[in-house]
């Protein structure tokens, strides 16, 4: 048809780099936050070697940082110490199922650490190779050595490339021939030239663009920069471009806490449509608040100008009501925004009566007349009803509907040494966690999905938990669910002790008990090891975390549905002999893989000592023999 498809690629981080450049050099002089240079800020003329950039990334410090924010990537920043740019185009062409699983990734950091020597199968490799300590890892350089030892063309090369990268044997065995006579043309031996090509040909398989990866490494370095030499512009723009990602907000707030930045509540004076910097603090940006549209805003910067709303009926007679209406005004006010105005409960209280005022006013500014209300504004803000303050729970409530979040408090906070005494683990380490391993964690639950499931139709719920770093998803079973159905329902501080899962679908955890913070069993010997978790496989070791009172345990034991009778009757043999007095019940979890499976309830009751677990693991297979 003669037509040409274009994709384009669109990266929120080239809007958050751009917005921070625009906040340096719009702030004035006087007032700009840290290190602001004379001359209008340009990202592009930054230097590739700043320390301090390095230091940041060193430390992994790479929340917010494009492509280096995962826990696995902060892992690979610690262990190689990027020094130089060329290291950082490295890491993220390492950073791919394919090197990590292979092995590439810590021979590259041995490499560059000096742990293991650094070899070339050929002198004419160490020109190429250099950058990347001997190891091949960019596409570019199997076609270097394609031209280079072997006298391809760079057409001939990037045919090899594409060969190797996608194993096309029939073609890579024709171009092994006219590698291997290149090469032979060039003073390399056959034998030698011969592995070369098989050497090229398994890291080409995990070759990476090195051209993509410079193009990303430049935006992540850049990124990094800005953290290091710009933290409270960067983040304003970092979050300016997140307002309408809850968990992405409270991340990123947490993670100025920690950068010892302020983040101040919306103000109706001070905030503009963004998070906006004031001195070395960051002020809420207007659109963060619920039910505040874009016409609201426009309205009151416009309004605003350059002076400042005086009171609370100044605020009212002056914003337009078509665009600023009762709505738009309540939210403003469970978010905070009109605290210099009155107390919110004050201000809830006299919205009717103020906007009535407020309204007549308008109109008879618009007729022309003078009003009598304009004399009278002290007396309006001075009139505000008397009225008890909303407690602290109700402002945090009111808070939360407004911005979807907690600002200027958090319901978890009056638990912090509780939290502390039986090691709960923030919601921001989660990750780092590994499979299966024990964890509690404490928060508000904030979202139920409830299903039923197939077989019996139980009730069973998927519940999202809030703490003070971000929220994590946990799945409750029909047993768990029974019991803490009527404290998951409501918005009640939790602790929950359970265990990871992390699978293709991402981490979760599996509840094994919840209970109310208020409720909690103040008895619980804090130096209890946590209960063990659903699998006898390999773990950690422990991490001292208190446990929460123990509920009847169950052995489970997972089982092919193929599985022959031999092994069946030495399973029912293994079983018997460790029948005891502790009375945990078995279950069969009987599986055919990509199909069905389903758990049946046995008679037997066994004393699951480890010398059984590892009777029954040898019967089954390592980690079929689970307690719960």
């Amino acid at each position: 048809l003669g037509l040409l498809k274009f994709d384009f690629l669109g990266l929120k981080t080239l809007t958050v780099i751009d917005k921070t450049e625009k906040i340096i050099n719009q702030a004035p002089l006087e007032k700009k936050s840290s290190k602001a240079p004379a001359a209008p800020f340009s990202i592009r003329e930054i230097p590739l070697d700043d320390k301090d950039t390095f230091k940041l990334l060193c430390g992994a410090r790479t929340t917010c940082v494009f492509q280096l924010e995962s826990p696995g990537m902060r892992d690979l920043l610690l262990r190689m110490q990027p020094e130089i740019f060329e290291d950082l185009i490295a890491l993220v062409a390492l950073y791919r199922p394919g090197p990590l699983g292979s092995g590439m990734v810590d021979d590259f950091i041995k490499r560059k650490r000096g742990e293991i020597p650094i070899k070339y199968a050929l002198p004419q490799l160490g020109e190429i190779l250099k950058e990347t300590y001997g190891v091949i890892l960019y596409q570019e350089q199997v076609m270097k050595i394609a031209n280079m030892l072997a006298s391809f063309s760079m057409a001939q090369a990037d045919i090899l490339r594409m060969a190797m990268g996608k194993k096309k044997l029939v073609e890579m065995e024709k171009l092994k021939d006219d590698f291997v006579q290149g090469a032979k043309a060039n003073k390399i031996s056959g034998k030698k030239a011969l592995k070369l090509f098989d050497t090229m040909a398994q890291f080409a398989q995990y070759g990476f663009n090195k051209s993509h990866s410079a193009a990303y490494a430049l935006i992540a370095y850049r990124t990094a920069y800005l953290k290091a030499h710009y933290p409270v512009e960067f983040m304003a723009a970092a979050l300016s471009a997140e307002m309408d990602n809850t968990t992405k907000l409270v991340s990123y707030i947490n993670e100025c806490k920690d950068m010892g930045i302020e983040i101040l509540p919306p103000d109706i004076n001070e905030s503009q449509r963004e998070f906006n910097v004031i001195g070395n603090s960051i002020r809420f940006g207007l659109e963060a608040v619920k039910g505040v549209g874009s016409a609201a805003i426009e309205a009151i910067i416009e309004t605003r100008g350059n002076d400042t709303f005086t009171s609370f009926f100044d605020f009212c007679s002056k914003a337009d009501s078509r665009r600023v209406n009762k709505k738009v005004i309540e939210s403003l006010i469970k978010a905070g925004a009109l605290d210099s105005m009155g107390k919110r409960a004050q201000l809830m209280q006299a919205i009717g009566p103020v906007m009535d005022a407020a309204l007549k006013a308008q109109k008879e500014r618009s007729s022309g007349q003078r009003s009598m209300f304009e004399e009278q504004q002290p007396a309006f803000h001075n009139k505000l009803p008397e009225t008890e303050e909303w407690s602290e729970s109700e402002r945090l409530l009111m808070e939360k509907d407004a911005l979807g979040f907690y600002i200027t408090g958090h319901p978890l906070n009056r638990y912090k040494e509780k939290l502390k005494k039986f090691s709960v683990t923030p919601t921001s380490e989660i990750q780092d966690l590994a499979d299966k391993e024990d964890v509690n964690v404490g928060g508000i639950p904030i979202k139920l999905k409830k299903i039923q499931t197939r077989k019996k139709g139980d009730l069973m719920g998927y519940l999202t938990i809030e703490d003070l770093h971000g929220t994590i998803e946990l799945i409750v079973f029909p047993d768990i669910y029974r019991e803490s159905a009527n404290i998951i329902s409501q918005d009640t501080p939790v602790i929950i002790s359970g265990y990871i899962d992390k699978s293709d679908k991402g981490l979760k955890i599996i509840a094994r008990e919840i209970t109310a913070i208020e409720d909690y069993d103040q008895s619980a010997d804090s130096s209890q090891s946590p209960r063990k978790g659903m699998n006898r496989r390999a773990r950690p070791a422990s991490s001292g975390r208190a446990a929460l009172p123990k509920p009847p345990q169950k052995l489970t034991l997972t089982l092919s549905a193929d599985m022959g009778s031999d092994n069946l009757s030495s399973l029912k043999n293994s079983l018997s002999k460790y029948e005891g007095n502790k009375a945990v019940a078995v279950y069969l979890n009987i599986v055919r893989p990509g199909e069905w499976e389903t758990l049946i309830v046995t008679e037997q009751q066994v004393d699951p000592t480890g010398e059984m677990i590892a009777e029954v693991e040898g019967i089954l297979g390592k980690g079929t023999a689970v307690i719960n």
